[in-house]
């Protein structure tokens, strides 16, 4: 099994400074792609490494696997490596806190939470008036021959997680996982419970 796979520590390092974010994660892999994620949308909730990554773009950070550890000691190990690299120091890492702990409880800053709902939204923008008419235009008088009604059919039968963003699908299953509540996720993401516990709950299109 590859490391990326398994649980541990990891850091993402500033290749140009040397300054690290740390952190750690019952899935490697599943953190990995989600930090970068965030990065891309602005959402990121370390604003200090935000801002680094809007100063030197992807190329400029390397995500490393520092240890592998248990699940029940990656509190203990991750606090180790913050206090070893210094990441909670602005001038040596860009974690946002000194201790490592859950998530749960802690409040993200305004400007966090608002980049969050910022990147979300993007995901559901509406149709905008012009194009919703111009698609009744085209539709007003058409015949729907067998084809189409068929193709209809199968649409409504279709997994509904197909109109769902799977990079949210993604973020909810891996906070679920890690044990955030389904309060905390929602608050996280800026939905309602009710569309956690669906997002966390139907089977993504390009799952085995």
């Amino acid at each position: 099994m590859s490391s990326i796979s398994q649980s541990g520590v990891y850091t993402i390092r500033n290749v140009f400074d040397g300054k690290r974010y740390i952190g750690s994660a019952r899935r490697l892999h599943v953190r990995r792609a989600q930090h970068f994620s965030d990065l891309r949308c602005d959402r990121h909730s370390s604003t200090h490494l935000q801002r680094a990554y809007d100063k030197y773009g992807v190329d400029g950070f390397l995500f490393e696997v520092v240890e592998l550890c248990p699940v029940d000691l990656l509190i203990e190990r991750e606090q180790y490596w913050i206090d070893y690299y210094r990441a909670f120091d602005s001038a040596c890492g860009y974690n946002m806190r000194a201790r490592a702990d859950s998530s749960l409880g802690h409040r993200h800053s305004d400007e966090v939470r608002q980049r969050m709902r910022d990147g979300f939204n993007r995901n559901r923008q509406p149709m905008n008036l012009d194009s919703r008419a111009r698609g009744d235009a085209t539709r007003r008088g058409q015949k729907r021959n067998e084809e189409m009604r068929r193709r209809m059919v199968e649409g409504r039968q279709c997994n509904r997680s197909l109109c769902l963003p799977l990079n949210v699908i993604a973020t909810a299953r891996m906070l679920f996982s890690d044990g955030w509540t389904k309060t905390a996720i929602a608050e996280h993401l800026g939905i309602n419970r009710r569309t956690v516990w669906k997002y966390i709950n139907v089977v993504s299109p390009n799952e085995d």
